[in-house]
């Protein structure tokens, strides 16, 4: 069985594969005899197979990549550990994968124009959503995250206010982090760490009331 590899040996698959791809040489090294069911959980991913001078490689894109984490968590391998080996891009990629999986709506990669801005992921229930900024930075003291988290909540009241995204009522900003140990506020921004993210996205809306700052009725 695949998840009898061991967290390890699965974990290689999204370091080796940073550059787009992977060949068949180094699946054997890594799996030896589980190499064809690595091969099969590949190409689940949206893995195509290539011959390049006589070696078969499969080409890993970052989409790919993100099913593939996804994947390894749910062959119970530990988020916090499949977000280590995902770079910067993948990271915002598999915050909103994960929130799919907990049943948001989500828009990643969100931008206005006028005013100018962007945030990472932007996820929704009804009238309820979540604008998450994800930080891939080891730096997670409160001097690194107290800036991060006010420009976060003027995007939001950017956002809110720019009449784009009326079907959310409330919309909290929030930070996850990759290095992140431990939950907390900074103001009224929670702060996320990975590895908490699944139980943070299944019980935000319970502390939605704490939030009211950032209801529209607030910014006129």
């Amino acid at each position: 069985m695949i998840n009898g590899s061991g967290s390890k040996r699965l974990l290689a698959l999204l370091s080796h594969t940073k550059g787009g791809s992977i060949s068949t040489e180094t699946l054997f090294r890594i799996f030896h005899e589980k190499t064809r069911q690595i091969e099969a959980l590949l190409q689940s991913c949206g893995c195509e197979g290539r011959s390049v001078n006589g070696k078969l490689y499969y080409l890993v894109s970052q989409h790919s990549r993100v099913v593939l984490g996804m994947k390894l968590c749910s062959l119970g391998v530990e988020i916090s550990k499949v977000a280590e080996f995902l770079t910067w891009g993948d990271f915002e990629m598999f915050v909103a994968r994960v929130a799919e999986a907990c049943g948001y709506e989500v828009i990643h990669d969100f931008r206005l124009k006028n005013p100018r801005l962007q945030v990472d992921v932007i996820c929704s229930k009804g009238e309820f959503g979540i604008a998450f900024d994800c930080k891939h930075w080891k730096r997670d003291s409160i001097s690194a995250l107290r800036p991060a988290a006010r420009a976060q909540e003027r995007r939001v009241a950017r956002i809110k206010s720019s009449g784009k995204l009326p079907q959310i009522d409330l919309l909290v900003p929030a930070l996850v982090g990759l290095h992140e140990n431990t939950p907390r506020m900074v103001g009224r921004v929670p702060v996320v760490p990975v590895h908490t993210l699944n139980e943070f996205l299944t019980n935000a809306a319970y502390f939605a009331e704490d939030c009211e700052l950032y209801r529209p009725d607030e910014w006129n």
